[in-house]
């Protein structure tokens, strides 16, 4: 018997200042009107992108005004740092928990990666230092050491060593709660049935309590989850060893499971919709490859990234000369795809593909941990 944990966070009394995107939230797109679909048969999963809007102010308005009003809450945590010290009204307005929410659903961009180095450290890649960062130590306001079990909309999930204490934290602003102990037993329990039972845990921030779920799930064929979840257009995706793909809507509360199209790959937003990625770098090319697959129902293979990128240090595979395994990163935030290709016995480089400009940024140098529990979550 298995429970899975999920969180939903209305930022009451715990403001998101940071740069995140909300499965939940509207989309700006070039083309008006176009729907947007989570990528699996839900009901009341599709909804219409929200329609550009034009400033409106008096042309008498101060700039100042025009820039607090209309301006701010789309720049980055880092940069808002900064613009806190251009006055005291400034400082006021950015500290307000009004504005801080305003700003988590306006500015969407991914900012970085947190790494776990061998969860004992936790160190971030910031895609741009002069606007992206977070204090360092990264985790140091947490009161005891833990490491990072997923991200969404700017917050943390976090789990302590010893206790298996949870946290949620924003690491812009060094604020975090402690999530109450479930009320439910989580522990390994006799095989009773042929079949594994999966039970949904669900913390709200409103009534800060647990609850179980009506909906049990009984379709996973002995199969168990293999990765943490991604949330992405108000549902929850968990890749199974068993090759499948378990959704959990948060609205209906209703579970669906899907076959994923192959293995070795990661789930991942892109274009607007959940999608299973996989990918490698050719060697004779100089260019990564990645298979982008996607749709209800069954996922098959409906567009193919390639991007240039000379390295020449890389460690191949005996007899496979031409094809290098890489590492992609599962991104909830579709304005970007990173991976990680292994250069040295001693370190790796992480490149980012921005998807919709089309262009690459990187590499970053990560120094090489042997032991299990070295990964990346994306900011």
């Amino acid at each position: 018997m298995e429970h899975l944990n999920t969180t939903t966070n209305d930022h009451s009394g715990f403001e998101d200042s940071s740069n995140k995107d909300d499965g939940n939230n509207e989309e700006e797109d070039d083309n008006e009107g176009e729907e947007e679909v989570s990528g699996m048969d839900f009901a009341d999963s599709k909804k219409i992108t929200g329609r550009k809007c034009t400033m409106d102010y008096d042309e008498d308005t101060p700039i100042k005004e025009v820039a607090k009003t209309y301006i701010l809450h789309y720049l980055p945590a880092k940069s808002l740092a900064r613009c806190r010290l251009v006055s005291k009204e400034w400082d006021s307005w950015i500290s307000s928990p009004f504005f801080k929410h305003s700003q988590s659903q306006h500015f969407s961009q991914t900012s970085g990666f947190f790494r776990d180095e061998d969860k004992t450290t936790t160190c971030f890649i910031s895609l741009d230092y002069f606007s992206y960062g977070v204090p360092y130590p990264c985790l140091s306001f947490l009161p005891k050491k833990a490491f990072i079990k997923s991200s969404c909309n700017g917050l943390l999930l976090c789990q302590s060593f010893e206790d298996d204490e949870n946290y949620v934290c924003n690491p812009a602003n060094k604020q975090w709660i402690e999530l109450p102990k479930y009320s439910f037993y989580h522990g390994k329990e006799p095989k009773k049935c042929e079949e594994p039972i999966l039970y949904f845990d669900i913390y709200d921030s409103k009534t800060k309590s647990w609850r179980i779920c009506d909906e049990i799930c009984t379709d996973l064929n002995e199969s168990d989850i293999k990765t943490d979840g991604i949330f992405v257009n108000g549902v929850v995706y968990w890749e199974t060893t068993g090759g499948k793909l378990l959704a959990f809507d948060m609205k209906n509360k209703i579970y669906s499971i899907q076959t994923l199209p192959v293995f070795g790959g990661v789930l991942s937003k892109v274009h607007g919709e959940i999608c299973y990625v996989k990918g490698y770098y050719r060697h004779s090319d100089k260019e990564f490859v990645l298979n982008v697959h996607h749709g209800g129902g069954l996922m098959t293979l409906k567009n193919t990234i390639t991007f240039g990128v000379p390295c020449d240090d890389v460690i191949v595979e005996s007899g496979n000369k031409k094809v290098v395994k890489c590492e992609i990163l599962g991104n909830s935030c579709d304005d970007v795809v990173a991976v990680i290709l292994k250069r040295s016995q001693w370190y790796e480089s992480l490149f980012v593909y921005h998807v919709k400009d089309r262009r690459v940024e990187g590499p970053w140098f990560l120094q090489r941990y042997f032991k299990k529990g070295s990964i990346c979550h994306k900011y």
